[in-house]
């Protein structure tokens, strides 16, 4: 697996770095783990333990339907949650830019619950797992191409908590 580690200024000042590490695992999984310094504008406490960890699931065109590498990642993240009573987690879901804005929302809505519902049901509560769609906001590649559209059709899950790795 490749590994990247980098700051990224949080704020125009320079003490508000945020150090990320990102790893490309062999199946597509890009985790990204950041450790940020206590910040009096937000809930997060003064933790050098603190972290995010990122996890994408994608998803068949029209579908809200768990694939089996999903399904992988979604049992690591639930073994993650367990080990991590206090982590919570946030749900993104999106679309390509194809079709009726309202529709796009709606699979968006749905996927993210999908996502939701498969954790709560391993055992994850819901007070610990917040999940929206977002339709076809926040593309990460280009929608002019079937493999761009294929990458949009995804769902962000990000991991709060203390060493959540």
């Amino acid at each position: 697996s490749e590994e990247l580690k980098t700051q990224i200024p949080s704020s125009e000042h320079d003490h508000d770095k945020e150090n990320l590490h990102v790893k490309l695992k062999e199946d597509s999984l890009l985790e990204v783990t950041s450790h940020k310094k206590e910040d009096p504008q937000t809930d997060i406490k003064d933790d050098s333990n603190f972290q995010k960890t990122y996890f994408t699931v994608y998803f068949k065109n029209n579908s809200r339907e768990l694939q089996d590498q999903a399904v992988e990642k979604l049992d690591r993240i639930v073994e993650l949650m367990k080990n991590n009573p206090e982590a919570k987690i946030k749900v993104k879901g999106y679309t390509d830019s194809s079709g009726v804005i309202d529709y796009n929302l709606y699979i968006s809505n749905l996927r993210a619950k999908q996502i939701k519902s498969y954790l709560a049901r391993k055992g994850i509560h819901n007070s610990r797992i917040e999940a929206i769609g977002l339709g076809p906001k926040n593309p990460i590649a280009s929608n002019e191409t079937v493999d761009g559209k294929m990458l949009n059709r995804r769902v962000e899950i990000e991991v709060h908590g203390k060493n959540p790795m």
